[in-house]
């Protein structure tokens, strides 16, 4: 078929698409569940962190924040829930007084990747200067989104270089705004102590569904914030948050075209006057007259402030389902076939795969990629199909979203179990230039009917695969490829398939319509 063939290219030439296309038979517009809530007395915290995944991940639900914090700004609300989070607010930073980049971990604001919806979210255009934090960098500015358009924030706390590229070597911060039916409001004022600094804030929601499955999600959001100014009584400088005004308009939903496409989309756009104050230029008697400061015009001396008007906008359109998960379906397979492969391989080395417990295991993985096969197979005709008369796509959904990863997490326990300790023990090509210790190593080391040196490069290579860094990220990205895999999972069981499987039950106990109406 020459669309697999397509895919099948793609992949074998290391072409990578890491977004996740939904079919429309998956994607029903669902409330969110709540099945645990654990409280922890005195705790400031309000986000539940999944620790026990192979890299932590915090997903910090917005909807409480957004309506009962003490903050009105994205940034300064994660920096109180989110631990690696950082974004300060400057002051004498000229133009990085307008924007307070995100950064984690510490690192530069422009080695934390973005995303909005999956998608990535673009930088500013402002570079950092001077005596500016995140000097050299260029950052996100998340006070282009209003609070109020968020469902969570997934804040992914450790490099992901691997998997997304050099953007993300601090982490990944994925920002998911809502799309569910329903309207709300929220209105705030806050002051600092001192009297300055004063908040307000109107923001308000509105999800309209459209049709049976679409959804539109409208955010406006009004914020003026303004100066603080906390320098001694005799500094002419000011010191302390910059003056803001925010107007702000998100607008996001699905819409489908079909009973399996839809179109989906987020347009944003924000109007900011802001005013920040710059270093003071000193009176008669200082080093700024006449260099930096005229007598005539300010003796006193003054304080010049910098006003940026700054227009932010962006959008997102696009059209699913697609080839993209026919592509990451088909990486997915060839990944597999490689992994069957490699465990068959190390059996061999280690002269287990004559072992009947060995053969099972293999044998079940090696059945598992056959049905992968399989799936990829019904895939690439579902999608023909699809593209032709329309059609479902739950071959590919399912091989994708559920198959795929299980079974490579199946392969990688295979390997672990047969290679065991000989996967971490493998000395370097040094080693075995080394006259002292390079008779052991090719003595020891040797496998069955295959040389020491050899059987080491085995190893490494199945090492790679399980233990080193790219590979725990390889077996991260499949596992999470399309988001929670429980919540994909619970996808299928929301799908039309389940009523089609319980009719077939309700004719073998006779509870059709025609049998109900025969007993009446």
């Amino acid at each position: 078929m020459k669309i697999l063939a397509r895919a099948m290219s793609l992949a074998l030439c290391g072409s990578a698409i890491a977004v996740v296309e939904m079919p429309a038979a998956f994607a029903q517009v669902s409330q969110a569940q709540t099945t645990e809530t654990i409280t922890v007395v005195g705790s400031r915290r309000a986000n539940a962190s999944a620790t026990d995944t192979p890299v932590p991940v915090d997903v910090i639900p917005m909807s409480k924040v957004a309506e009962q914090g003490g903050t009105f700004d994205l940034a300064q609300t994660l920096q109180y829930i989110s631990p690696s989070f950082n974004s300060t607010r400057q002051t004498g930073a000229d133009n990085a007084d307008l924007i307070d980049s995100a950064a984690l971990r510490g690192l530069g604001s422009d080695q934390t990747l973005v995303l909005v919806n999956g998608k990535r979210r673009h930088t500013t255009a402002l570079v950092n200067l001077f005596g500016a934090r995140n000097r050299g960098n260029t950052g996100t500015d998340l006070n282009a989104i209003p609070m109020l358009a968020i469902d969570t924030v997934q804040v992914l706390r450790d490099g992901a270089a691997a998997q997304y590229g050099s953007d993300a070597i601090a982490g990944v911060i994925d920002i998911v705004l809502k799309k569910r039916p329903g309207c709300e409001a929220v209105a705030g004022y806050g002051q600092y102590s001192a009297g300055d600094g004063k908040n307000y804030l109107a923001s308000a929601y509105c999800g309209l569904q459209v049709g049976e499955k679409g959804v539109i999600a409208v955010t406006a959001e009004f914020l003026d914030r303004g100066r603080s100014n906390r320098a001694e009584a005799d500094n002419p400088r000011i010191i302390g948050d910059t003056k803001v005004r925010n107007e702000t308009l998100y607008v996001n939903g699905d819409l489908p075209t079909s009973d399996t496409a839809a179109v989906y989309f987020t347009l944003g756009g924000q109007k900011r006057d802001a005013s920040s104050a710059a270093f003071a230029r000193g009176g008669i008697g200082s080093d700024d007259i006449p260099s930096r400061n005229a007598a005539a015009m300010y003796p006193d001396g003054f304080v010049p402030f910098i006003n940026g008007d700054i227009d932010a906008s962006n959008y997102v359109l696009g059209k699913s389902p697609g080839y993209a998960l026919l592509q990451a379906t088909v990486r997915g397979t060839v990944k597999l076939r490689f992994m069957a492969g490699l465990a068959c391989y190390v059996a061999d080395a280690v002269g287990r795969s004559t072992a009947p417990h060995v053969q099972a295991q293999l044998g079940d993985l090696i059945a598992q990629v056959e049905v992968a096969n399989g799936l990829l197979h019904a895939a690439a005709r579902d999608v023909v199909i699809n593209r032709r008369e329309g059609g479902s796509l739950r071959a590919l959904a399912a091989a994708l979203w559920v198959f795929i990863p299980q079974t490579q997490k199946q392969a990688v326990e295979v390997i672990r179990q047969v290679g065991g300790s000989g996967l971490i023990m493998t000395p370097t090509a040094q080693d075995f230039h080394n006259p002292e210790i390079a008779p052991y190593l090719e003595k020891y080391l040797q496998g069955k009917n295959l040389q020491a040196q050899a059987r080491v490069q085995l190893f490494k290579l199945a090492w790679d695969m399980l233990g080193e860094q790219f590979g725990s990220r390889q077996l991260q990205y499949e596992w999470f490829y399309a988001g929670d895999p429980l919540f994909t999972r619970s996808r299928f069981y929301r799908s039309p398939a389940v009523a089609h499987y319980k009719a077939m039950v309700d004719c073998a106990l006779g509870n059709t319509d025609s049998a109900k109406r025969d007993k009446s």
